[in-house]
Parts: structure tokens; C-alpha cells; sequence
């Protein structure tokens, strides 16, 4: 208690007190200050959005000039020409200032015209600024979005339509703007001088400045042009009658010479009707009363010489026409109305054409017809040679085939053949073999027999004899029996063999050798029995029925043999 209360207590107390009051004093002024620091940065701050620029303002610098209402240089006061992106950025607030506004942004299917707001004031003959004036630039925005252009102080956008040239047309370009033409005679103008250009633009969309040029576009496609009904066109024949006459045509304008066509026959109508009337009708005027007065009135329903006239009618008016740049093609006499005094000697002259082709017709159908069928059996007759081709290519093989089977049966019968042929052979040397040596003991014995025979014949004198001798010797059991009848056949064959015989005489035997197949070869046994006077008659009759069936037998033994 008596410490608070003394002086010291008291002067520390208040000592105290005094710091915390500049602590608190202090922290308000720093909290000011950095306040105040925060409140100048923000204040510095430029915050630019999408789609959007700054616009600079300098407070401080030069002044500018009379009649400047930019500022071309960073030193100057007032408004920049210059602007700012998208972005942040920072600027010290006290000598500028800003402004947000939007970009400029030309839509599609729309061209900008750029005014501009500074510079120097135009001529009273200029209509475009140079660049360096105030007034309308030669440029032009096409669709898009542009920085440079996007301070409204210095530049005003004006949107206009872009120029759309359709297919098939082109577009004829009018210069607005430029120097006069050095040629005042000729109907287009050069590059950079005032009238219609000889360049034309094609089909599509054009971002052209309307101060500079203007675009007309022109149909230049094929246009069907008739002349029928009240339009159809009328001249005199060569012998006097009124041709009345239907036409029709297509025509187009020369892209080339576009632009000299619309100079020199378009005006305020419309392109087609200016065309037709300036170029196409006076000339189909002209060339049908000119080529039409060549001929008769009747020659025009005659179609050689209807053909002839549309021929020349087409190549003179398409050679006129291309000299004005028009282009012809397709032109065609679609009727021809005669006058009334001909008109029912054309009418039997028609029909009798008429007839005459119908007749023409049958006879060409008839023919067809004819070739036709001719063509069907040609065709029959091909496919019947060609399936014939076929059957005889198959008979053919099939004969190949046989041929083939047939040749391995025949080598194979061949084969076979060839061994039963060696077996045959092999047979028929066993069987002469055997044949020999049957021959050779049948000549031994006959060879014994004709040597008995020969001793038996020496002994009696003569063969005669000994075959009487035997004859007897054979006949005497019967002599009773045939002597009692001395009238009959055998009485008188006894008394001619019984009485001797002067005339013939049997000769002997021809010797055997050892070769006894000549010895029977040159043997004539038949000229030897026929020696004997027993052959005679009847006898000689039997002994060749016995040889006959010898030979039978012998046959028979043979084919059984073969057989064998």
C-alpha cells in the first residue's frame, strides 16, 4: 500500500500507461499505412477478362497538340492508342487510369469497314483515308476477332454484309474508288482506276469494302431461249409464201468476256432480257430471213433440207453471237407451219412420205426378221456342230477307251496264245516224233512184207501168177458153189481172170531205201495195182470207197487231236 502510493510507485504506474499508448498509437498507424499500401497496389491493378481490352488513360505528361485527340507516345496525356490484352497487369494509379471494353468480333457471313477516328481530316475529292487520315481504310475485317481495332476512341467497326456469288454465276467488280481511267475510250478500266473491272470473281463468298467495290453477281449458265406460239419468227420463201417458223436454242455469257458483255448491253434491266434483245433476236432475225429467202416454200417440210437450214442457221447465229461473247449451242427448227395455199399439197406429200415409210419399215422389220431367223438356225446349227464335236470327241475316247481294253485283252490273249502255241508245237513234234517212229516200224514191216512178197512173186514167175495163186487159194472153199453156175456173173469173171493175159505184165516193186519218205513220195501204188486185171471193174470201185473211209478216219483222228 505505501509503495503504490509513493512517488515512485506513481511515476512507474504512469510510465507504463504511457508505453501501452504508443503501442496502441503505433499499431494504428502501421495498420493505416499498410491499408493505405494495399488500397494503392489494388488501386495499380488491371484485371483484363476474356474477350475484352484495356483502354490506357495517362493523368500526367505533355499536353497534346491542337486537333490530337490520342496519345501517340507514352509521355503524353490523355487517351493511348495502344491497348491491352487479356491479362493482369499493374500501373501506378497515380498517373494512369483504365478502362475494360470489349473486343471487336466480326460474325461470320459479315465484313468490318474500319472508320478511323484520328489523323488528319480527307480531301474534299478523297473518299478513303490513306492510312495517315481520318475517314473509312481500303482494308476490311473478315470474320474474326481483332485487338488492334478494339479501342473505341480510336476505331469505329461498321458490320456489313459479305458479297455471296452463287454457282454458276460470276461477279462483275465495280470500282468505286480509284484514279480516272487514262483510256476514256475503252469500256474497262485497269487495275486502280474507277469503272468496271476486267477481273471478274468467281462463285463463293467475297469480304470486299462496298467504299472500294461493288459486286453485281451475273448468271453465266445455259439459258433455254423459245420462240413459239405469238414469238415464233416469219419470213418470205423464195417464191413469196410467209414462212411461220418455231425455234429454240441455249445461249450463255463467255465467262472471259463477262465483264465487256455487261458493260456494253446491260442496263437497269434485267441481264437475260438486255442479252435477248440486244444480241440474240437481232441476229435470229437476220439469219432467218437471209437464209430463208434461198429456198422454196416447200423445201422447209422436206427434212434434208430442213436439216441443211437448222445445220447453217446453228453455225452462222453461234459465229455472231461469239463475236459479242455469247456463247450458242442446241439450236433447233422445233415446227414449221406452211401457208394456206400449200398446205394440202404438203399434207399429201407427207403422207405419202408417210406410207412410203411404213413400207420402208415393214420391209426393214422383214428383213430383220429374215437375219433374225437366219441368225437362229446359224446359231442351231453351231450348237448342233458343236454338241455333234462333242459326241464324237466322247466317241472317240470311248473308242480310245475300248481300243485301250481290247489291246490288253489281245496282248494278253497274245501271251496266251503264244504259250499254248509253244505247248501246241511242243504236242505236234511229240506227236510226228511218235508219227516217225510209227512210219518207221510200218516200213519195216512193209519192207519184210515186200521182200516175202518179192521172193513169193520171183518163185511163181510173175506178180500175175501169184495173185492167182492166191486168189484161188482164197476162192477154192467156194468153187462148188460157184461152179454150179456156169451161166452166171461169176462164171464168166473166173474164165477172165483164169485166162492168162499176153499184154500186161506187173513189173517189180520199186526198191525200198532208207529213205523212205521220197520212197513213198515217188511210189505211184495206183498205177501199180492198176496192173493187176483184179482191179478191174467193181473191185476198183470198192478199194476206193475203203480209201475214202480211210480218210474219214483219218480226218477224225486229226480234229480229235486238234481238240487234244
Amino acid at each position: 500500500m505505501g509503495k503504490r502510493n509513493s512517488p515512485r510507485g506513481r511515476v512507474s504506474s504512469f510510465a507504463k500507461e504511457r508505453s501501452n499508448q504508443l503501442g496502441s498509437f503505433y499499431g494504428i498507424v502501421g495498420g493505416i499505412f499498410l491499408l493505405l499500401v494495399a488500397i494503392y497496389c489494388y488501386s495499380g491493378l488491371i484485371v483484363v477478362p476474356p474477350k475484352h481490352v484495356a483502354v490506357l488513360i495517362h493523368k500526367t505528361g505533355e499536353d497534346l497538340p491542337n486537333g490530337q485527340i490520342l496519345a501517340l507516345k507514352p509521355e503524353q496525356k490523355g487517351i493511348l492508342k495502344d491497348v491491352l490484352a487479356e491479362g493482369w497487369y499493374w500501373y501506378n494509379p497515380y498517373s494512369w487510369d483504365f478502362e475494360i471494353h470489349p473486343q471487336v468480333e466480326v460474325p461470320e457471313g459479315k465484313v468490318g469497314l474500319i472508320l478511323k477516328l484520328f489523323g488528319k481530316d480527307l480531301e474534299e475529292w478523297q473518299i478513303l483515308s490513306d492510312g495517315t487520315q481520318k475517314g473509312v481504310l481500303r482494308e476490311v475485317l473478315k470474320p474474326g476477332r481483332y485487338l488492334n481495332y478494339s479501342n473505341p476512341y480510336a476505331y469505329r467497326i461498321i458490320l456489313k454484309d459479305a458479297v455471296t456469288v452463287p454457282p454458276g454465276y460470276r461477279g462483275v467488280v465495280v470500282n468505286m474508288s480509284g484514279k480516272i481511267p487514262k483510256n476514256t475510250y475503252d469500256f474497262l478500266v485497269g487495275e486502280g482506276e474507277r469503272g468496271i473491272s476486267r477481273h471478274t470473281l468467281e462463285a463463293g463468298t467475297h469480304y470486299v469494302n462496298p467504299y472500294v467495290q461493288k459486286v453485281i453477281p451475273v448468271d453465266v449458265r445455259w439459258h433455254l431461249f423459245k420462240m413459239i406460239g405469238e414469238d415464233s419468227i416469219r419470213f418470205p420463201s423464195k417464191d413469196g409464201f410467209e414462212i411461220t417458223m418455231a425455234l429454240s436454242f441455249e445461249w450463255a455469257i463467255d465467262k472471259n468476256r463477262l465483264a465487256e458483255v455487261y458493260v456494253k448491253y446491260v442496263d437497269e434491266r434485267p441481264v437475260k432480257e438486255c442479252i435477248v434483245e440486244k444480241i440474240v433476236l437481232p441476229y435470229v432475225r437476220s439469219i432467218t430471213r437471209l437464209e430463208g429467202s434461198k429456198y422454196d416454200a416447200i423445201a422447209f417440210f422436206e427434212k434434208d433440207r430442213r436439216e441443211f437450214f437448222r445445220n447453217k442457221f446453228n453455225t452462222e447465229l453461234a459465229a455472231l453471237c461469239r463475236e459479242e461473247g455469247i456463247l450458242i449451242r442446241s439450236a433447233q427448227v422445233r415446227d414449221v407451219w406452211p401457208p394456206a395455199q400449200i398446205a394440202s399439197i404438203i399434207q399429201r406429200k407427207e403422207e405419202a412420205k408417210l406410207k412410203i415409210g411404213e413400207f420402208k419399215s415393214k420391209q426393214e422389220l422383214a428383213l430383220k426378221e429374215r437375219e433374225y431367223e437366219k441368225e437362229r438356225k446359224m446359231k442351231e446349227r453351231k450348237e448342233w456342230i458343236t454338241k455333234a464335236k462333242a459326241d464324237q470327241a466322247v466317241k472317240i475316247i470311248e473308242a480310245q477307251k475300248r481300243q485301250e481294253v481290247a489291246i490288253i485283252d489281245a496282248k494278253r490273249d497274245l501271251k496266251l496264245t503264244k504259250k499254248e502255241f509253244v505247248a501246241a508245237q511242243n504236242e505236234a513234234l511229240a506227236i510226228i516224233r511218235e508219227g516217225i517212229e510209227r512210219a518207221y516200224g510200218i516200213y519195216k514191216r512193209n519192207e519184210a512184207e515186200a521182200a516175202g512178197l518179192r521172193e513169193a512173186v520171183e518163185s511163181f514167175g510173175s506178180g500175175q501168177l501169184y495173185v492167182r495163186y492166191l486168189v484161188n487159194q482164197k476162192l477154192a472153199p467156194s468153187i462148188k458153189y460157184v461152179l454150179a453156175n456156169t451161166d452166171g456173173m461169176f462164171a464168166h469173171l473166173l474164165k477172165s481172170v483164169l485166162q492168162p493175159s499176153s499184154s500186161k505184165k506187173i513189173g517189180p516193186l520199186p526198191p525200198l531205201k532208207r529213205d523212205w519218205v521220197k520212197n513213198l513220195q515217188t511210189f505211184d501204188g495206183e498205177k501199180w495195182l492198176s496192173g493187176l486185171s483184179i482191179m478191174d471193174g467193181t473191185w476198183k470201185e470198192k478199194m476206193k470207197e475203203l480209201e475214202k473211209e480211210y480218210e474219214g478216219r483219218k480226218r477224225e483222228r486229226r480234229g480229235r487231236s486238234e481238240e487234244k
